[in-house]
């Protein structure tokens, strides 16, 4: 008698998940009340609405350009589909969760194609499975449009993987242009020794050409409000950073220009305020070039980063990988200016590949500390008249804990700082050391080169 064998794959896993999470998420009334009346939501809507009536190209919103698209594959169609304007909210927000509930499977099931690809199924499993919680723990992670970026990175790694590569650079290129530090993993590719030399060009050229293809239109049409996003995202104040932290302890003067206006219509204190959502109102509104120090700093530290990385770091094989991309994305992090909390998803399938399971949960509880607890105790030290109880706490002990609170969220800052910065750093040790020149071949060059660097891999 043959007893036939059932094993657990990663699309059951996905379909329990899904199951689950949604049908409490559907229980507890979201879906029906607190998606369609969400800020994000109000706020791309209101985006939306000024395209409508100033145009598609005079719009500016502080994101790239990519997420405007989301205008025809959300806005219009809910516009059709509502029939009044009544249903009109449950539409539009009924599609941006199939978007963004798509792309968090999606890149969950890219993420564990990459696992089983280099270690085999079981482990992908294991690992998927805890991608998707840590996801999933995010509060309110239907506000943010990362996962459309992250999907497309991780699709481009693994179409690499399987020798597509001008497949991975075209979705790489279309999906940055909605996040842009999904590109940060071109360096890597470049440096990817198990790729053709022409398999990198061609991943390389393809993901810049669609990437700037999809951006050209902006551009041509009306150059001043498509450098507005890039002219407010750089200049906007520095905040969750050390750059901030800064600020506050040199007692520098906060930008007081109204073009930094949050969209709740409050104006911004002190240098302990995180991001800045801008207003609508203002998108019409060509902004100047600030080009403050911190933008400048950033930019030289992350141009020699990454300099640096090609110059003297090998990605042998395709196991290399992950640290490598790890590598870049948490120099970006560890050097940017901004930190928001959706940020550590970029790091996450990364961290789950190369390192203990610990690090990815304490990342995790370091950035869950950081906002929304220690950013609710701040602000209710320094605006009680906008916060008055951090989640969890009474009014009474927040009151208690404010003073603390102040001190507690640049420290947890700090901290989680130096973990990225890290994470960087044992990424970095992981990937063998050879300087990238073809033409130093001689014994007497490499003789000289081997005692300035270390040669070899330090796996």
């Amino acid at each position: 008698m043959r007893i036939a064998s059932h094993r657990i794959t990663f699309g059951n896993v996905l379909l329990l998940l899904g199951l689950i999470y949604f049908s409490l998420f559907f229980l507890r009334g979201q879906t029906l009340f607190e998606v369609p009346n969400s800020w994000f939501l109000t706020w791309m809507a209101n985006i939306f609405q000024k395209m409508d009536t100033a145009g598609f190209f005079n719009v500016w919103s502080g994101q790239t350009q990519g997420t405007h698209y989301l205008y025809f594959l959300i806005w219009k169609p809910s516009q059709f589909l509502a029939g009044s304007q009544s249903y009109f909210a449950l539409t539009f927000s009924m599609l941006w969760l199939l978007i963004s509930v798509g792309t968090v499977f999606l890149s969950a099931y890219l993420f564990y194609k990459i696992v089983e690809h280099l270690w085999g199924e079981e482990k992908g499993v294991i690992l998927g499975t805890m991608y998707v919680l840590i996801f999933l723990t995010l509060p309110e992670w239907y506000t943010f449009i990362d996962s459309i970026a992250i999907a497309g990175m991780l699709a481009a790694i693994y179409l690499s993987f399987k020798g597509s590569t001008r497949a991975g650079g075209l979705i790489l290129g279309i999906t940055a242009t909605v996040k842009p530090m999904g590109l940060l993993i071109l360096p890597v590719m470049l440096k990817s020794e198990f790729l053709s030399r022409k398999d990198r060009i061609t991943m390389l050229v393809a993901a810049l050409a669609s990437f700037g293809a999809l951006l050209l239109p902006f551009a041509i049409s009306n150059f001043q409000i498509f450098i507005s996003s890039i002219h407010w995202q750089s200049g906007r104040p520095p905040w969750e950073t050390v750059y901030a932290l800064a600020g506050w302890l040199l007692n520098m003067p906060y930008s007081p220009d109204a073009i930094f206006l949050d969209y709740s219509g409050s104006m911004p204190r002190d240098w302990g305020w995180t991001g800045i959502t801008p207003s609508p109102t203002m998108m019409t509104t060509v902004v100047p070039n600030y080009n403050p120090w911190y933008n400048s700093i950033f930019t030289v530290l992350m141009l020699g980063g990454i300099l640096v990385f090609l110059v003297f770091k090998r990605v042998p094989d395709k196991k290399d990988l992950p640290a490598a991309a790890l590598c870049m994305l948490a120099m970006y992090f560890g050097f940017f200016y901004g930190w928001s909390l959706q940020f550590f998803l970029w790091l996450i399938p990364f961290l789950l590949i190369g390192f203990p399971l610990i690090m990815s949960i304490g990342f995790r509880l370091a950035v869950m500390l950081e906002y929304p607890f220690f950013f609710a105790l701040y602000m209710a030290k320094t605006a009680p008249d906008l916060v008055t109880a951090a989640p969890g706490l009474t009014v009474g002990i927040t009151s208690t804990l404010a003073p603390a609170g102040v001190a507690g969220y640049w420290a947890i800052i700090i901290v989680r700082t130096g973990i990225t910065l890290a994470i960087a750093a044992l990424a970095w040790r992981r990937l063998p050391v050879q300087v990238w020149n073809p033409g130093w071949k001689r014994d007497t060059g490499a003789g000289f080169l081997s005692r300035l660097i270390p040669v070899g891999n330090n796996k």
